[in-house]
């Protein structure tokens, strides 16, 4: 099915493109979300008619100029660049899962009623990935980091061996997955060729 998708161009209208790169999202496919992105909401913020607003259509004579349920990217770039989702009712739950494609950096925040959850990573050359996180008092958060191995995994500076009050958990080939409380992170890892 993703073949079919990213074979169509545009492949829906604009207003359902959300659900269209969401699930290229979940299949893996970061790079070809991202470029979707690129390519068609970048060629609308170049139209005589963008306001600022996402249009009701890619390019249409009609509609409106300020449509909300075509502004997917507004949504996602948090959710799977930045990587921050809820798992539970009012973010007492969260994932860290940043989907970076090309992109060498994100950063922002989330604001919750537990108060706000901040992300900044970066991918420097080479190899190297680095998140800073803070996770808001009384809640939880699962964070993904793109290696294939538990042993380049570095919190604040310490391997895991020397911070055995985070349980940790390798996804092969994929991740490695981190459950933390609240307080302030910076993550360090070697990543894999998927992120």
């Amino acid at each position: 099915m993703t073949d079919l998708i990213m074979n169509r161009g545009k492949g829906s209208e604009e207003s359902f493109a959300y659900w269209t790169l969401k699930s290229m999202f979940a299949e893996g496919k970061d790079q070809w979300a991202l470029d979707y992105m690129r390519k068609n909401w970048g060629e609308q913020t170049k139209l005589a008619s963008f306001d600022g607003a996402w249009h009701e259509g890619w390019d249409l004579p009609w509609g409106s100029t300020s449509h909300a349920w075509s502004s997917g990217p507004t949504a996602l770039l948090p959710q799977k660049v930045l990587g921050l989702e809820p798992t539970g009712y009012g973010w007492k739950t969260f994932v860290v899962k940043p989907r970076s494609g090309d992109l060498t950096w994100a950063k922002g925040k989330v604001s919750t009623v537990a108060g706000d959850i901040t992300a900044d990573w970066k991918k420097s050359a080479g190899n190297h990935f680095a998140l800073k996180l803070h996770v808001p008092k009384e809640t939880q958060a699962s964070v993904y980091l793109p290696s294939p191995n538990l042993s380049t995994v570095k919190i604040d500076g310490k391997t895991l061996a020397k911070k055995p009050e985070i349980k940790a958990r390798q996804e092969p080939e994929k991740w490695v997955i981190l459950a933390v409380g609240s307080g302030d992170y910076q993550f360090e890892c070697e990543t894999s060729n998927h992120s």
